[in-house]
Parts: structure tokens; sequence; C-alpha cells
């Protein structure tokens, strides 16, 4: 952040946040207290050192996904289940909230899954490739380029103009 001094910095993370995790000896998970609260105050941390050097921060939530995989006895793995991805979301919303000044959120999951549930195709395009049904395909990554770029752009010329460049 000291050599680039970039005037935006995103943060898109949670897959695996979204998976179990052993801490001090017991299976924790996102929507569980004391979880949520070590990841706060990680995310917390985070948005921090990114705006230190006068960055905004956008934070993106997390889309919801579908991978193919399941585990041995049939059922879906726990950090696929779209109760956790809405636990990080939130999460995610409450650590923004904190630094109103420095963060923007971007609503990925419900661009993404604009119905409210997982969504492999929208707008006619196929926006998740369909062999993990996580990331966003190239197709996606164009067709999502002029909903999200108009705003980080604006967001970097503010931080130009803030600066006095």
């Amino acid at each position: 952040m000291t050599t680039f001094r970039p005037q935006v910095a995103g943060i898109l993370i949670g897959r695996f946040e979204l998976a179990d995790h052993l801490y001090r000896g017991k299976w924790v998970h996102v929507g569980q207290s004391e979880w949520d609260s070590v990841l706060a105050s990680e995310l917390d941390r985070l948005v921090v050192l990114l705006s230190s050097q006068g960055a905004h921060v956008v934070i993106f939530t997390f889309p919801y996904v579908n991978p193919p995989d399941e585990q041995r006895d049939g059922s879906e793995y726990p950090e696929n289940l779209p109760s956790r991805v809405d636990s990080w979301n939130r999460l995610l919303l409450q650590v923004a909230a904190r630094y109103p000044d420095v963060t923007t959120v971007i609503n990925l999951n419900r661009i993404l899954d604009p119905g409210g549930s997982f969504a492999s195709i929208v707008d006619g395009i196929e926006v998740r490739y369909p062999e993990d049904g996580i990331h966003i395909s190239v197709g996606g990554g164009e067709w999502l380029q002029p909903l999200v770029l108009p705003e980080i752009a604006r967001l970097g010329l503010a931080g130009t103009r803030q600066r006095g460049s």
C-alpha cells in the first residue's frame, strides 16, 4: 500500500471463510458469534490496512455457490450452504458500516444471484464456470464489468481529487 498508494482497494473473499475451522480446540463456522468476532476483527484490520495510505476500500459481498461435488454421504459441504454465505455477507456489511467514510459495498451476491439463490445464467449470460459452480466465467466477468467498474472508477477519481492530484 505504501509503494503503490492505490486510490481504491478491493476485498473479495469468502470461500475459505465459509468452511469449518478448528479454533481453540473446537470446530466453528461463520454465523457463530465467537468465530464471527474473530473474522470481524480480521476484517477490521484489513480495512484499516488497505485504507492506511488513503485508498477507498470496496468490499464485495460473496455470491452463492453451487459446486458439483458432494460429501461421501451425498450431502452438501457446509461451506456451500446459502446460510453461510448470508452470514458472511452480513458480517461484511457490519464491518463496512463501522468504516462508512472509507468503505463502499458492492453487492455481488445480489448482482450474480438476482433471484436470491445461486444462478449460473443471468441475463442470458453464463456468469459462472459450470465445472466448479463458484468462479465467475470470462463471459460473466465481461457482463459484470459495466455493472461494477463505473463505481470503482468514480471512487478512484474522488480519491485522486481528495489527494490534490
